[in-house]
Formats: structure tokens, sequence, C-alpha cells
């Protein structure tokens, strides 16, 4: 029977947005993205301690020093995890320490560390893309990452144009406007909330998405950070939507009608961008610094208590 997630799919490709493979399973979807704070909750669940297990004994059994070890689980619980939910899905996105989002020597590493170790139990690098921040340094690990390596970059913490457009131009597989956080953050600036038509977080991702396809770039457009149905329905036509179990579970019992909603009619010039261009753009656009600073501490605090458990795991282990 036809519901608003099968005909949102005709337009669109559906990524789930969890760690939790049981769900995934569920819903038969054949993509998921994970960062540091879905892993933090999946992780938290009695269910899924097997994965704290398993990656603290190997961070016990590579690390020399107790930072080593740290890392070295924090590592393996993304693999771990990823390596189940590669058994029902085709594709998996995984986020590297959101700490590492101004040094691009590091993110390349660490993400190199990722793909070998999935490597190691058998999975290619083809099956798995790296999520990186799109700071100015996030975007030129990406452009080492996918034009040195073949690895595919997913670029996340996007908030406008200029992001996207730096993103393109390095190559990056795919690019994630934020949408409902967008919107929250210019709901806060004017005590209004965003209706459909003009939501700034939906105007953003069409935009980006008309860039994408007026300048024939290969970055496929994937909306992210939805915070209700309407915001998915809205920019239904994209490339991709990666969706949370809720929003997929509201979409399936839905029956709205979908339909391709972005317009390529859209006035746009073709971004030039040097680094300090970037970065003065950047500057000038309050609510896209306001945002990617904020999104990656964020991120960073969620990656920082999983370190801890991690931490106290490995100290229980050793006394």
């Amino acid at each position: 029977m036809s519901n608003s997630l099968t005909r949102l799919s005709a337009h669109t490709n559906i990524v789930a947005d969890t760690a939790d493979y049981n769900i995934i399973k569920r819903y038969k979807i054949k993509e998921a993205t994970t960062n540091p704070s879905i892993i933090l909750q999946t992780a938290s669940l009695p269910q899924y301690k097997q994965h704290v297990q398993e990656s603290v004994e190997y961070g016990l059994k590579t690390g020399n020093t107790l930072d080593e070890m740290i890392e070295n689980s924090m590592d393996m619980i993304n693999v771990s995890f990823g390596q189940k939910i590669l058994e029902v899905t085709n594709k998996i996105h995984i986020q590297i320490d959101p700490r590492l989002a101004f040094n691009v020597v590091r993110s390349v590493n660490r993400a190199l560390k990722l793909v070998g170790l999935f490597k190691e139990r058998n999975i290619e690098k083809s099956r798995i893309v790296i999520k990186l921040p799109a700071t100015w340094e996030g975007i030129q690990a990406a452009k080492i990452l996918q034009n040195d390596y073949g690895v595919d970059c997913n670029m996340t913490t996007m908030f406008n144009l200029v992001q996207a457009a730096a993103c393109a131009e390095a190559g990056v597989s795919c690019l994630a406007p934020f949408v409902g956080r967008i919107g929250m953050w210019y709901e806060k600036k004017s005590d209004k909330s965003p209706s459909n038509d003009i939501h700034p977080g939906v105007t953003t991702l069409k935009h980006i998405q008309s860039y994408m396809r007026k300048f024939g770039y290969e970055t496929k457009v994937m909306g992210a950070y939805f915070l209700n149905s309407n915001e998915v329905k809205a920019i239904s036509g994209c490339d991709i939507a990666t969706l949370p179990i809720q929003l997929i579970e509201e979409l399936i019992k839905s029956d709205d009608d979908m339909k391709d909603n972005i317009d390529t009619n859209f006035t746009i010039e073709k971004l030039d961008l040097t680094e300090d261009k970037f970065r003065w753009l950047m500057n000038e656009d309050m609510m896209a610094t306001d945002l990617l600073s904020e999104v990656i501490r964020n991120f960073t605090a969620d990656y920082i208590e999983l370190e801890r458990i991690v931490k106290n795991n490995l100290m229980n282990i050793q006394k």
C-alpha cells in the first residue's frame, strides 16, 4: 500500500539517520547516517552494550597508552556498529572525531584509519562514507580523501551556499544542509515559527540543490536535521533525505501526497572561492557562523561523553 514515505522515495532517496540496525532492518532502509550523538544514544541502550565491550577490548589490545586505548576504542565503536548496519544496508556514513574540525592532516589520517579498520573486516571503502564538518579545513580534508584515496565524503554541519559551493568544487560525494536547525535559528531571532513557504532551511536547501544542478556538479544534496514531516515534504525532490526513525514512522502512517518541490529557477551566480573569501563570506553570515560552531560543540560534547564511558570501562578492566 502506498504511503507518504513510498511517495517521497519516488523523488528522493531515503536514508535512515540512526545506528539502531534492528530498526533499520525492520523498515528495509538501504543506507544509514550516524554521528557522535547518534552513536552515544544507541551505545547507551542495554541491548547494544556489546559494542562498547568489543571496542574497549580492542583498545586494550592495540593501545600502548591510555590515550591510544581510548582513541582506538572510539574508532572501533564506529566500526562495530557500522559492520552490523552494513549487514542490513548497502552503505554507512560515519563521522570522525569532531575535535578535528580544523585540522586537515589529522582528519585525513583518522578517516583512513577508519576505512582501514573496515577493510580488515572485508568491508570495501565503497560502502563507507566519511562525514566531515564543512569548515574550510574539513573541506580540504575531504578533497584529499576523495581525490587521492577514493574515499567518499559527506559534508555535515552545512548551513549556507558558501559551504556547499566550496564542497562541490572539492568534489565531495554529498553534503547535508541542516534544514530544521536553520529554521530553529531564525525562529529564535524572530519568535515566529517558519512556514513551509518561507522556511529559511527549506529555502537554503533548494538554493543549494539548484546550484548543484545549474553548474553540473555530481555532488549530491542530502537534506538533514528535520524537525517535522512538513519540512520533509517541502524538500521532496532533493537528491537524498536522511530521516530519524520517528519521521520515517510518521511518513509511513501518512497518506499525504508527495511531489517534486525543488525549484531550479533560482537566479544563482557561481561562486569562485579562495580560502580568504570563504572565511569572509562565512564571517558575514551570522546564522551559518553561529550554527557551525554550536553544532560542532554539541557533537564534541557527546563524543567526549562516549569517551568517558569508554575510559571508565577501560579503567575497570585494568583494575
